[in-house]
C-alpha cells in the first residue's frame, strides 16, 4: 500500500530514533499533488505508489503492475504516457534520495522494481536534477533476489535471533498450533 525504504549505513539498517527511518513515501515532491493519508500534499507515495499508477495508466483497482506492465509492453499510448509519468516522479524522488544520502546504490524492489525495468531512461533522466558529483556515482539496479527479495527479507529479519545466536532457543516452549 505504501512506499518505504531502507537505508543500510556502514552494514546496518538505519532506525532512526524512534524506529521510523526509511518513510521515503512521505517525503514531499510534488507541492501541488494530490492529499497524501499522512496528511500531507504531493507525498512521494501519492506520485508513484498503486493508487498513482492506477489513475496515471486508467487502470481500475485490482489491475496488477504485471498486467500494467504488459500493456505498455503491447504499446498501449495511455499506459506509456502514464508510466512516463509516474517514472519521472520516481526519479526525481531518487534525485532527492542522491542528494541527500549520496548513495553508492539504489535498489528497487517491490513494485518499483517492475516500474523502474519499464521506465529506466525516464527515470535516469529525472536522475539528472540531483547534484553532478552524487548523481554520477551511484548505481541503480534491481534486488539480487528477484521478484520475491521483500519477501526473503522478511524472513531473514524474522529468523535473524535464531542465525545470530541457535543455541538461545534451545528449550524455549514450543508453540502451540
Amino acid at each position: 500500500m505504501g512506499l518505504g525504504g531502507g537505508i543500510i549505513l556502514g552494514g546496518r539498517a538505519l532506525a532512526g530514533a524512534g524506529g521510523y527511518a526509511g518513510e521515503i513515501g512521505h517525503m514531499s515532491i510534488n507541492p501541488r499533488g494530490r492529499m497524501c493519508r499522512c496528511g500531507r500534499r504531493g507525498c512521494w507515495e501519492t506520485e508513484i505508489g498503486e493508487d498513482a499508477v492506477l489513475r496515471a495508466t486508467g487502470k481500475a483497482p485490482g489491475t496488477t503492475m504485471a498486467e500494467i506492465v504488459a500493456a505498455h509492453a503491447a504499446g498501449d499510448p495511455v499506459v506509456r504516457r502514464g508510466l512516463n509519468q509516474v517514472g519521472r516522479w520516481l526519479g526525481m524522488g531518487v534525485a532527492d534520495l542522491v542528494n541527500i544520502f549520496n548513495p553508492d546504490v539504489v535498489i528497487f524492489g517491490g513494485d518499483t522494481r517492475q516500474l523502474f525495468e519499464v521506465t529506466e531512461p525516464v527515470v535516469r533522466a529525472a536522475l539528472h536534477t540531483a547534484l553532478a558529483a552524487p548523481n554520477e556515482h551511484v548505481r541503480l539496479t534491481h534486488p539480487g533476489l528477484g521478484a520475491d527479495s521483500s519477501l526473503l527479507g522478511a524472513a531473514e529479519l524474522a529468523f535473524a535471533p535464531l542465525l545470530r545466536n541457535p543455541l538461545a532457543t534451545q528449550g524455549a516452549p514450543a508453540a502451540a498450533g
